[in-house]
């Protein structure tokens, strides 16, 4: 952990390590090394939504299911307090591998095309296909993939020969 970068957002209260954690990084037993300017008194730390104790240099943590701690920062005076979100990124897969899953109970439409692929986004699941040298596009829902849509392609010319679905769900 000494290794891994985070980044401070004083203004909006959030500490957050942009890089995530590699997928299989133990957390168990952490020893967190959490220093604040000599102004402050206290500071208090609370994992996930659990109670804020109060935080001594020489503490650590158990971190296994954390993914997010909470600070509290005191003043000397004892008046002013800050909070802060710290948040544990950390991949609960293995990035760099694919992992295939059967859709079972699937029933594709009847068609004679040249190219299909399927992509899924959130719980719908698309089929694009040419079709006679058209592009055709449907959908479905992933928990009851037997009920094909077919859906419009206005402004599609010619055959896809390729998709991909972005983050916020278009399909290109």
């Amino acid at each position: 952990m000494s290794s891994v970068f985070f980044s401070i957002d004083h203004k909006n209260g959030t500490i957050i390590n942009k890089k995530a954690l590699p997928y299989g990084t133990v957390l168990d037993s952490v020893m967190m090394h959490i220093s604040t300017a000599t102004s402050a008194k206290k500071l208090q730390v609370a994992i996930n939504d659990g109670e804020y104790h109060d935080w001594q240099t020489t503490d650590s943590l158990w971190l296994r299911d954390c993914h997010t701690l909470h600070l509290t920062v005191t003043d000397e005076s004892g008046e002013m307090t800050k909070n802060y979100t710290v948040t544990l990124n950390h991949y609960d897969y293995e990035p760099t591998t694919f992992v295939w899953n059967l859709m079972s109970g699937v029933a594709l439409p009847d068609l004679n095309a040249t190219y299909a692929d399927v992509v899924t986004h959130g719980d719908k699941a698309y089929l694009v296909a040419v079709v006679g040298g058209s592009t055709v596009l449907y959908a479905t829902d992933k928990n009851n993939p037997m009920l094909w849509s077919l859906l419009p392609t206005s402004g599609l010319t010619g055959a896809c020969r390729q998709i991909a679905v972005a983050e916020d769900g278009r399909a290109w």
